[in-house]
């Protein structure tokens, strides 16, 4: 990964006097995670990484959380596998460094941890400054669906009574905690960024290209508006540098309740699980793309 995007980031912090703040965990524990998941790490080094290993466990333990694994990490490592075994056998190569494949278990291990590790490094100046702004510049992936960076800092503040103005909102309920302290913002997301596939919306998806030959009046114009796509529900159309794509907004863990929906079973319970993972109200069953 070149870093050499975050250049000009370090160049006018450094010129107004912003202090930095490294998030990621080391690449040393980084590698250890990959070969032999989170015990692999020096548990001194967790405890820095996972202050509260319960509430970590709890967070990873949800049905929203397995949804957001299974939609947001299993493509992503799927296709980094594919490319890796193509190019092996373009080259007419065999792996022989020694190193044993990165196994899927090890792969959620790691961006679990760095996940935990990037929100903890923020709550941790949060807590020294609590009237500062903190602003976090992560990697995409560690910030969508809700159950990333941003998940993990809510959750860790909406247990935080680090004032005794933060303390009262709570206990008379005029605060919301976590979630209403923390935003989510993507920059220039394209489709992939959503997990949907790169497909150019046409009228019978939602939105019109310019050269479609609409009759609603426009004259054949994509708008700058959002519309749904038909074959798909959690997508919409959106138009970008490209055309009119589909992005999905929201992921969608659970069945959305309704007047006429039946009790959940107590053998599969959602409960309280939005609240856990600090994202959304108790109650939704969808994990927002972004704020």
């Amino acid at each position: 990964w070149s870093f050499g995007a975050y250049a000009p980031i370090f160049r006018t912090c450094r010129r107004l006097g912003v202090s930095l703040v490294a998030l990621d965990i080391a690449s040393e524990d980084r590698r250890a995670v990959e070969r032999g998941g989170v015990a692999a790490v020096d548990p001194k080094k967790i405890g820095e990484y996972v202050p509260d290993d319960d509430a970590f466990d709890r967070f990873g333990g949800t049905r929203a959380y397995r949804e957001y694994v299974a939609y947001t990490l299993r493509p992503p490592y799927n296709l980094q596998k594919r490319i890796s075994e193509r190019q092996r056998r373009r080259e007419g190569r065999r792996d022989e460094t020694g190193e044993p494949p990165l196994l899927f278990s090890n792969f959620v291990a790691r961006q679990m941890l760095r996940d935990e590790a990037m929100a903890s490094a923020s709550v941790r100046w949060l807590r020294q400054n609590p009237d500062g702004l903190f602003v976090g510049c992560i990697g995409i992936n560690h910030a969508t669906f809700g159950c990333g960076v941003p998940g993990r800092v809510a959750r860790m503040l909406s247990s935080d009574v680090a004032t005794a103005a933060e303390k009262k909102e709570k206990e008379d309920g005029s605060g919301g905690g976590g979630r209403q302290n923390v935003a989510s913002v993507l920059i220039n997301p394209v489709p992939l960024n959503t997990g949907t596939d790169l497909l150019t919306c046409r009228k019978k998806y939602g939105a019109p290209l310019p050269d479609d030959d609409d009759n609603s009046g426009n004259g054949g114009r994509a708008t700058a508006a959002l519309f749904p796509n038909r074959n798909i529900g959690n997508q919409v159309c959106l138009p970008n540098r490209i055309g009119v794509q589909n992005y999905a907004l929201q992921l969608e863990y659970a069945p959305s309740p309704s007047d006429t929906t039946p009790a959940v079973s107590p053998r599969d319970p959602v409960g309280d699980e939005p609240a856990q993972i600090g994202r959304e109200l108790a109650g939704n069953s969808v994990l927002a793309l972004a704020d």
